[in-house]
């Protein structure tokens, strides 16, 4: 039986600058065909992790391996890979079907060939009028460019370093489904690197959270959003209310550990069981899975809930924004549908959600599992 070889394997790798570690014994693989995105904040290696794949940063300890051939120390131009920056980085005094066949031209091939095969691409990427230069295009048309010349080359691999965050918010939307489109239809291989939540789950097969130079967790989209492993998954992919608590005496029924909130006196809550055991974390609740009701009302069946009081309500459109504040003043928000009732500010109510909704998380971070 044939063993599958994956597209991009890294193990152990390690980047210091100084005395600082930016990348820290890091170990993922990448299936053919996979879009696979490092999603976290500014200073957490995601960026030099890319430079190290593409060549143009020297591990201090590590392989990197590219359809199973180590390529730790090849020099970028050897690596068959693809890279696209925030910056478009365009030949500016060329049209754009000469930055498209540029590379081309570097590996050799005649400039017919090359030229056709520009053409061909920039097709693909739907951009005509193919002698104009760059600075005649706008920013969602200089991506293009900057994509078709990337792919032009059928690389192993594709990087893609924060390409879309220099445009407006609109055309980085419209951005965010034609290259979901464009790596579908041509099959590329992609790692992708931003700091942006809409932007990873929009694009992603899996998503890798990024802090410290470690993963916290690698996961489908949904998996990330709805199950995350730790307080900084749950709080920097989407918005989230925390609860400190801590292991409570007493039985829970399978699958859950009975919880008391440190400054919720008398109290003791439910939520989903973690993965590893730890006494003291954090309760998580994400704000679309909250309900109010009347401080006086019967709690809902297999619903949990903490009194609160109505701080702020603002309309946003799609949803009803709700402001609380817990019996210790912990901000809590509720998202709620446009539709529902508008509870009155100042008013006491009491915030449910059902315990499968509510995680048990850890607050230092959790090394992932790959």
């Amino acid at each position: 039986m044939t063993e599958t070889v994956n597209q991009l394997e890294v193990s152990a790798l390690v980047k210091r600058f100084g005395d600082r570690t930016v990348v820290d014994d890091l170990a993922f693989a990448i299936g053919k065909g996979e879009f696979f995105t490092l999603l976290g904040p500014s200073g957490c290696g995601k960026s030099t992790t890319l430079m190290m794949i593409a060549g143009l940063e020297s591990p201090d300890a590590g392989t990197i391996r590219l359809r199973g051939d180590d390529v730790t120390r090849l020099p970028p131009e050897r690596r068959r890979i693809g890279v696209v920056f925030q910056n478009y980085a365009l030949f500016p005094h060329m049209s754009i079907v000469d930055n498209v066949a540029f590379g081309l031209r570097m590996h050799g091939q005649g400039k017919r060939a090359a030229r056709a095969a520009a053409e061909e691409m920039l097709d693909v990427v739907e951009l005509t009028d193919l002698h104009r230069l760059p600075a005649q295009l706008s920013g969602g048309q200089m991506q293009r460019v900057a994509l078709a010349r990337a792919l032009v080359t059928d690389p192993d691999l594709l990087l893609m370093d924060e390409p879309l965050s220099a445009l407006d918010r609109r055309l980085r939307q419209t951005m965010q489904f034609e290259l979901r489109r464009l790596q579908a239809k041509l099959g590329t291989t992609v790692l992708y690197v931003t700091h942006d939540q809409e932007e990873a789950l929009v694009l992603s097969d899996r998503i890798a959270v990024m802090n410290g130079g470690r993963f916290e967790q690698v996961a489908p989209p949904a998996e990330v959003y709805t199950q995350p492993v730790s307080a900084f998954v749950a709080g920097f992919l989407g918005e989230s209310n925390q609860l400190r608590v801590r292991l409570a005496e007493g039985e829970a029924p399978d699958g859950v550990v009975r919880l008391a909130p440190e400054s919720v006196g008398g109290r003791t809550l439910l939520a989903r069981r973690p993965v590893e055991a730890f006494d003291e974390g954090l309760l998580v609740v994400r704000p679309e899975c909250m309900r109010i009701a009347s401080g006086d009302a019967a709690r809902a069946a297999g619903a949990e809930g903490l009194p609160a009081t109505v701080d702020d309500v603002t309309f946003l459109g799609d949803h009803l924004r709700v402001g609380l504040l817990l019996e210790d003043g912990t901000a809590w928000t509720a998202q709620l549908p446009p539709g529902a009732a508008a509870p009155t500010v100042g008013s006491s109510v009491r915030v449910e959600w059902d315990v499968q909704d509510a995680a048990y998380l850890a607050t230092a971070p959790q090394q992932a599992r790959r």
